[in-house]
């Protein structure tokens, strides 16, 4: 019996360095693009609101044209069918909310360049305000009239005004519909901004990080992975406010970086398969892939379930709305034993919230071989994602905020299969791994984990060469 030592691969490292970061790059510059659309919804008050704004800018116009009648020469019939023109003209100002606007960071920067204009007319409607009781001025106050009137004609038919405005509206009728609804399109809309400008500076850092690590294969290869997974986690957070939208599709600047996300763990599952390793080490493979993927799956459908469950709107709402309030009521005796139970609840909600985001990436870095030093593990973050659904469940036994009476039982029993689906494949890979891996070391076990190569060595006889 001799021992064989396996050959090293350490240029797996530095690709796989590499295409993380070129994938973070791509998602920076699909990140200017277009993120999502949003289907454009108002209420009547809304649409009766600008309607009368119409109406009332159309009106002055034509006051306009009116008192500036040229004199009719002989010609008479031509010059009052340029009247008509310019009457007609001046009335076909008109405000058409698109059925769906495409949101990115240059409709808010196109927005930036109207602010100008808003200025203007804001500051001319303040100076008619208070020139209102001028009798002397009567002339001036008018053409100030006028030239207000008109630069809000020129504002209020700009592009960027009615995709802005079709924007509010629908924030205004999602907080109608659910607080919690119109909570995520305020945090879509900041997201909008601030995920160019999260992925810049982590860019930034993550070019400070290669310039330092770059001359040590697995250095450079940690903070890659480091770097990927704060990605990660900033595009999980973006496909969660998604998901409890309906009024919000995904744009394809996101849909290409989702894919750039799925591209990164699938190249460093493969690489990872592809490192120096022990026949007890690809059999460990083999298992964590499996387990993962099974538990990816369950993941989509706890987590879509989840989603359609109105049963966890009616709680996340309810949160939103309640929990301070609760914090600082004044009640006494059982009043403030269910507030305080409600508190505690929403507050372990939250938690198993931001848990259910971790287990997700968890998963993920585990089947790319990008895990924490031996976390082979993700079980407690996986059983949290069962008190998202049990919290609900239990707060409308003895709190009237939150009912079954509307709950979609189907969808809360489609994410307890989910949930055990997950919970399932976690079992499944410390079970399977002394099966079917029992001489595999600790050593190389925490290779595999964080996507390093097999440094041992393996035992092999004559006989097999």
């Amino acid at each position: 019996m001799r021992r064989k030592k396996i050959p090293s691969r350490r240029w797996l490292l530095r690709l796989q360095s590499l295409s993380c970061l070129l994938l973070i790059f791509l998602m920076l510059f699909m990140s200017f693009g277009s993120l999502y659309s949003v289907e454009v919804k108002a209420t009547r008050e809304v649409k009766m609101t600008i309607d009368d704004v119409v109406d009332l800018l159309n009106e002055i116009a034509v006051e306009k044209v009116e008192q500036t009648e040229p004199t009719l020469p002989d010609d008479t019939d031509t010059a009052s069918e340029e009247l008509d023109e310019t009457e007609t003209s001046a009335q076909k100002v008109k405000i058409v909310l698109p059925e769906r606007v495409n949101v990115n960071l240059y409709m808010f920067i196109k927005m930036l360049f109207k602010l100008d204009d808003v200025s203007r007319v804001l500051n001319g409607a303040l100076e008619l305000y208070s020139s209102m009781g001028d009798i002397e001025n009567y002339n001036q106050t008018l053409e100030n009239l006028y030239t207000t009137m008109s630069e809000a004609r020129a504002l209020v038919t700009s592009d960027e005004f009615v995709n802005m405005l079709a924007l509010v509206v629908t924030v205004m009728h999602e907080f109608g519909e659910s607080s919690f609804a119109g909570v995520g399109m305020i945090i879509m809309i900041l997201m909008t901004v601030f995920l160019p400008l999260a992925l810049w500076t982590l860019i930034s850092i993550m070019l400070i990080g290669t310039l330092i690590t770059v001359w040590s294969a697995e250095r450079w290869y940690f903070w890659m992975n480091k770097c990927f997974k704060a990605a990660l986690r900033i595009f999980t957070v973006v496909l969660a406010m998604l998901l409890f939208s309906g009024t919000i599709n995904l744009g394809w600047g996101l849909i290409i970086s989702f894919i750039a996300c799925v591209l990164g763990i699938f190249i460093a599952a493969l690489f990872s398969r592809l490192k120096s390793r022990t026949r007890e080490g690809i059999k460990y493979i083999n298992v964590l892939h499996i387990a993962s993927a099974v538990k990816i799956v369950g993941f989509v459908v706890f987590f879509l379930c989840f989603a359609k469950t109105n049963l966890v709107g009616q709680f996340v709402g309810v949160i939103f709305t309640d929990v301070l309030k609760n914090i600082f009521s004044q009640d006494y005796g059982t009043a403030f034993l269910k507030q305080f139970l409600f508190t505690i609840i929403a507050f372990a909600a939250i938690i198993a919230l931001f848990a259910s985001f971790s287990t997700f990436i968890g998963t993920l870095s585990r089947a790319g071989g990008m895990q924490k030093r031996n976390k082979e593990s993700c079980m407690f973050s996986t059983v949290m994602c069962a008190v998202l659904i049990i919290a609900p469940i239990i707060v409308s036994t003895f709190y009237s905020g939150v009912s079954l009476a509307n709950a979609n039982m189907g969808y809360v029993f489609g994410s307890f299969i989910g949930i055990l689906i997950m919970i399932l494949s976690e079992i499944a890979i410390p079970v399977c791994r002394k099966y079917f891996c029992r001489d595999l070391k600790e050593t190389e076990k925490d290779a595999i984990l964080r996507g390093l190569e097999t440094v041992e060595t393996e035992y092999f006889y004559a006989d097999d060469e």
